[in-house]
């Protein structure tokens, strides 16, 4: 599928049965969490603890994009010298001094309480982070409810002969 916002639509979404899983420590077995696939009727969201090795911080792809991004407030402490220099001739320095900002953060920090869908674990976990601690899990029925629909207007999109008619099949 080209089409990356419809393709994520596709995979299979929460549906129903929320509730808290009675073992969360079946998670701490990495075959546990390995086997499960997009397809399973049920899915999983876990509050858990999960590490990066040193050796992940020399990997050269985790320089660019880490895996478990987080939201963080980013404080004039955290900002890099020069990051500092342009806040200060920006804002002034008694300003800069108390600058917060929530932003969305990439880091190879350790994660506490991170709150994460079992698929984004799995590929983490498949990176080489490390689960330390799962806190609690919520399960859920997950189904693919839009991939037909989906498909049907991707495919009508591409066969659209007028900008109006792609246009309608896109937004909808």
């Amino acid at each position: 599928m080209n089409n990356l916002y419809g393709g994520s639509q596709a995979e299979a979404l929460p549906t129903s049965d929320f509730q808290w899983d009675p073992n969360p420590e079946k998670f701490m077995d990495p075959n546990f969490i390995k086997n499960l696939t997009p397809d399973d009727p049920v899915g999983y969201w876990l509050e858990c603890d999960i590490d990066f090795g040193k050796k992940l911080h020399d990997k050269r792809a985790f320089n660019c994009y880490p895996p478990l991004p987080e939201t963080k407030v980013i404080t004039y402490r955290m900002l890099s010298p020069e990051a500092k220099k342009l806040l200060i001739d920006k804002i002034g320095k008694k300003a800069a001094k108390n600058f917060k900002s929530k932003k969305l953060v990439s880091t190879l920090q350790n994660k506490r309480k991170y709150k994460v869908h079992y698929l984004n674990l799995q590929q983490a976990m498949k990176f080489g982070c490390k689960l330390k601690k799962v806190h609690r899990v919520i399960s859920f029925k997950q189904k693919k409810i839009s991939k037909n629909f989906l498909n049907f207007m991707t495919k009508r999109r591409k066969y659209s002969r007028t900008k109006i008619e792609e246009r309608l099949c896109k937004g909808i």
